[in-house]
């Protein structure tokens, strides 16, 4: 409870401080003069002047507002590989538990990138965004994101955040984990009997700069085939990109003639070298090996039925990017109804 006094005028502010200034210049010649009765000269002046102020008593009855702060749980596939989900619901429950002791705190928990086929990423920030879009900036506690450290949406500017606060994150898994996936590259949209369709895939292994991952193609949940592809052989060679950089660097000056000469040294070596390489990575002697594997695929990949096309599915193995370099990833067929079946083959990976 406040006590407090607030002034509205009966008159025009400029009235008032007018009177008011009148009244201080006469209580001063009331004094210097020494006249009889001065005191109660100036306190009727005094009182006129703050009868045109219109003053009052005020009291205030005030709740202060809680701090909000925004917990953002990352459900993301990726976040259900391995001990992860344990992590989660133990972190959730630790911060619920210690924030829940702090006073004028709103804890708000938002969970946020499930994969709906339609979101591209995961998108975490947009969710937090989402959550406080009813707080006031200077009411924003904080913001804590539990995830495994794949977010597509993070801002390139603190600012454009909306608030102050500070934004933590809490990464789930364990030390020393490297990113893998499985990308396919071309898929066929639809088929035709008794013709071979091919299906292109891409490892990607991020923070690995050679080894080995084990892919097993399966169709119906039945397997079809198990391979061990190279990882990180293929990418040794960029030229068209150092290319396209060093010409762009010379016409804009950045690069000068020695720099060009070398860059183009450098591709021109990659270029002849990694063929060389990739033959020794992958221990393919001639032509044949190709065609062996091609059609071992190709016969454990033949469909009779005229009812159902296979598409292809990536899906990552339990755990798969917790491995090392043995680990496991699975490509699946599942089936889509009233299309026309076909025959279908992978090429060895590049």
């Amino acid at each position: 409870m406040n006590f407090g006094i607030s002034f509205a005028p009966l008159v025009p502010e400029t009235i008032v401080w007018v009177a008011l200034a009148i009244a201080c210049v006469l209580a001063a010649m009331l004094v210097f003069a020494k006249a009889r009765g001065k005191w109660m000269r100036i306190a009727a002046m005094t009182l006129f002047v703050l009868a045109l102020g219109n003053p009052s008593i005020t009291r205030e009855d005030r709740d202060p507002l809680t701090s909000v702060a925004v917990v953002v749980i990352d459900k993301s596939p990726s976040q259900e590989f391995g001990d992860r989900p344990r992590q989660t619901e133990a972190v959730r429950a630790e911060i619920a538990e210690r924030l829940g002791k702090v006073p004028g705190i709103e804890v708000r928990f938002v969970e946020a990138g499930q994969a709906d086929g339609e979101t591209d990423g995961t998108r975490l920030f947009n969710a937090l965004t989402t959550a406080l879009s009813d707080v006031p900036h200077d009411r924003v506690a904080g913001a804590l994101i539990v995830t495994d450290g794949r977010v597509h949406d993070v801002p390139t500017d603190a600012a454009s955040l909306g608030f102050a606060a500070p934004v933590h994150a809490l990464i789930t898994g364990r030390a020393n984990e490297r990113d893998r996936r499985v990308v396919l590259v071309t898929t066929p949209r639809f088929g035709i009997v008794g013709q071979s369709q091919t299906i292109s895939y891409r490892v990607e292994d991020q923070g690995a700069s050679t080894g080995t991952a084990q892919i097993t193609v399966r169709r119906d949940g039945e397997t079809i085939d198990t391979r061990s592809v190279r990882v990180g052989c293929g990418m040794i060679s960029r030229g068209e990109v150092g290319l396209i950089v060093t010409a762009m660097g010379a016409s804009t000056g950045i690069f000068g003639r020695s720099d060009v000469a070398v860059m183009v040294a450098v591709v021109l070596l990659t270029t002849l070298v990694t063929p060389l390489l990739l033959r020794g990575a992958f221990q393919l002697k001639d032509e044949d090996d190709f065609e062996d594997a091609n059609t071992k695929l190709q016969q454990s990949l033949d469909v009779t039925s005229t009812r159902d096309v296979p598409r292809p599915v990536v899906e990552p193995d339990e755990a798969a990017d917790e491995l090392a370099e043995d680990g496991s990833y699975r490509i699946g067929l599942q089936h889509t109804r009233n299309l026309a079946a076909f025959s279908e083959t992978e090429p060895i990976s590049e």
